[in-house]
C-alpha cells in the first residue's frame, strides 16, 4: 500500500507542481515585465527572450513588446522553461527594433483577433482562482532576475525604458569626430580661350586619379523624439592632391584645400544607437581654394630644360552621397560614404591671357573612423 501510495505522489506532484507554476505565477493583463532578447530569427517573426515560467510566462500568453518610442511588436508564447520563452511575432510594427541583446518591455495584452470566422478565435485564458497577483508587481522565483549584471550600456537601455513616456531622452554624446578617405577616379572637361587667334578654342577631356583626407567633427541632436532628432551638421576641412603624368613627359600636380558643411540624415534609426547599422544620407556644399603646378622636361641642343608652370584658382562644390554607421560600446566607430562629387574651378588669366575653368565630376568611396564624445 505504502508503495502504491508513493507511485502515486511521483505521478501526481510533476502535474501539481506545472499546474501550480502556471496559474499562481500567470502574469495578469496589462502586467509589464522587463527582458532581454537574446535571439531573433531573420524573418524576425520568431524570438527568444530571457523571462520564462518562473516570471509568470506560460504558453498561449499574448504580449505587447515596448520602447519609449512605442509598441515594436505583438506576439504569443509557443514554448516556455523556467527563465527563458520563444514568442512566435504576429504584427511587426517596427522590425528595426528588435535585434539581439535588445533591452525592452512587454505588457500583457489579450490576444488579437486574427480571423474572421469566431470559432477560430483564441481568446486569453481566465484568470486563475485565488490568484493575489498585484497589478504594479511582477512575482520572480529566486534567481530569476538575472537582468543584475547589466553592462553600462544595458543599463542606459533599461532606465530609458522606465523613463516617462513623455519624456524626450537624452543623448549623452552628441559631439563626433570624424576621418575619412578616398581614392577615386574622376573625368575632367577643360575649356579655354587663348590669347592668339589661331586655335582660340581650347577643350580637352581626360582621366585623372586622387587621394584626399577629410577631417570633421559632426554635431547630433541633443533629445530624441523631435523633429530634427535624426539630423546632424558636420563641418569639416578636405585636403586632396592629384598627379598626372602623360607619355610626353609633362607632369602635372593639383594641391586642394576646401571647407565645408555637411546636413546629414539618418533613416530609421537614431544617430546615436551602439552596435547597430545605421543608414544615412548627406548634402554637402563647400568651397575652396586649388593650386595646378606642371613642369615639362623637352630636349634641346644644348641639352635638356625643364619648363615649369603655375596657376592658382578657386573651387565651389557640391555632393551628394549615401552611407552606413555602425559605433560598438566603446563609442568608436566607422562609417562608409557613396557620394557623387561635382566641382567647379576656375583660374586667373595667366601672362599670356590665358584663362580657364574646369569642371571635375565623378562618384568616390570614402572610408573613416569615428569617436563620439
Amino acid at each position: 500500500m505504502k508503495n502504491l501510495i508513493k507511485i502515486l505522489c511521483y505521478l501526481v506532484l510533476p502535474f501539481f507542481y506545472m499546474a501550480h507554476s502556471n496559474s499562481v505565477f500567470a502574469l495578469e493583463v496589462d502586467e509589464k515585465l522587463t527582458l532581454r532578447v537574446l535571439k531573433v530569427s531573420d524573418t524576425k517573426k520568431t524570438i527568444l527572450i530571457n523571462r520564462g515560467t518562473e516570471d509568470g510566462l506560460v504558453v498561449g500568453d499574448h504580449a505587447k513588446f515596448f520602447l519609449t518610442s512605442g509598441v515594436v511588436a505583438r506576439g504569443v508564447v509557443v514554448k516556455s522553461s523556467p527563465s527563458r520563452s520563444i514568442w512566435s511575432i504576429y504584427r511587426l510594427i517596427d522590425e528595426n527594433k528588435i535585434s539581439n541583446d535588445v533591452v525592452m518591455n512587454l505588457k500583457i495584452s489579450t490576444p488579437v483577433k486574427v480571423t474572421e470566422d469566431e470559432s477560430k478565435v483564441v481568446y486569453e485564458n481566465p484568470k486563475p482562482i485565488g490568484s493575489n497577483i498585484s497589478s504594479t508587481e511582477i512575482p520572480l522565483a529566486p534567481g530569476a532576475n538575472d537582468l543584475q549584471d547589466l553592462s553600462h550600456e544595458e543599463q542606459k537601455d533599461l532606465n530609458k525604458l522606465e523613463a516617462i513616456p513623455s519624456e524626450r531622452p537624452i543623448q549623452e554624446r552628441p559631439w563626433e569626430i570624424f576621418g575619412l578617405g578616398h581614392f577615386d577616379t574622376l573625368t575632367s572637361e577643360i575649356t579655354g580661350q587663348t590669347a592668339t587667334t589661331t586655335n582660340a578654342n581650347l577643350n580637352s577631356s581626360g582621366e585623372n586619379k586622387s587621394w584626399g583626407l577629410l577631417m570633421g567633427v559632426e554635431r547630433y541632436a541633443m533629445t530624441r523624439n523631435i523633429w530634427y532628432s535624426n539630423f546632424s551638421l558636420a563641418p569639416f576641412i578636405h585636403y586632396s592632391q592629384n598627379t598626372v603624368s602623360s607619355l610626353s613627359g609633362q607632369s602635372i600636380n593639383h594641391t586642394l584645400w576646401e571647407g565645408g558643411l555637411g546636413l546629414n540624415y539618418h533613416f530609421r534609426s537614431y544617430p546615436d544607437e551602439l552596435k547597430k547599422i545605421i543608414i544615412y544620407g548627406s548634402v554637402v556644399l563647400g568651397a575652396g581654394k586649388i593650386t595646378e603646378n606642371s613642369s615639362l622636361v623637352s630636349s634641346t641642343v644644348a641639352g635638356a630644360a625643364t619648363l615649369e608652370s603655375s596657376y592658382e584658382g578657386a573651387d565651389r562644390f557640391v555632393s551628394l552621397g549615401v552611407g552606413t554607421k555602425y559605433y560598438f560600446t566603446n563609442y568608436l566607430g566607422g562609417r562608409i560614404l557613396a557620394d557623387y562629387y561635382r566641382r567647379y574651378e576656375s583660374y586667373s588669366a595667366d601672362d599670356a591671357g590665358n584663362a580657364y575653368e574646369r569642371t571635375t565630376s565623378g562618384f568616390r568611396i570614402n572610408l573613416g573612423l569615428a569617436y563620439r564624445f
